[in-house]
């Protein structure tokens, strides 16, 4: 894992299963990310949402797919929590100074 291999987007060739993801994953202990829906699966969520319910489509959709650390995906979400909040305690100073003048004009 030192080498940042678990970080690379994989092509869809290289999983040429949804099998082959689900073992890499566990192998990894990773989970694994759907970026279409931006969607978190445990190995074993996938296994019983893509594999055991034979999931007909599963190749079309295999390069929506890569394993990730969900620790960086929690780092991400919340820094973009962090981001959001501050856009809104921005803008709602922004709001406040405003009518605050108009306020000060009548």
């Amino acid at each position: 894992m030192s080498n940042g291999a678990w970080q690379k987007k994989p092509d869809s060739a290289d999983f040429t299963s949804h099998l082959v993801l689900y073992k890499e994953a566990v192998v990894s202990k990773m989970w694994i990310f759907r970026q279409d829906s931006k969607t978190w699966y445990t190995p074993d969520e996938f296994r019983e949402e893509f594999i055991l319910k034979k999931y007909d489509n599963i190749h079309t959709i295999l390069g929506h797919f890569k394993i990730m650390d969900p620790q960086v995906g929690l780092k991400q979400r919340l820094d973009l929590m962090k981001r959001t909040s501050e856009e809104i305690e921005s803008f709602t100073k922004r709001v406040a100074a405003y009518y605050s003048k108009l306020q000060v004009k009548r």
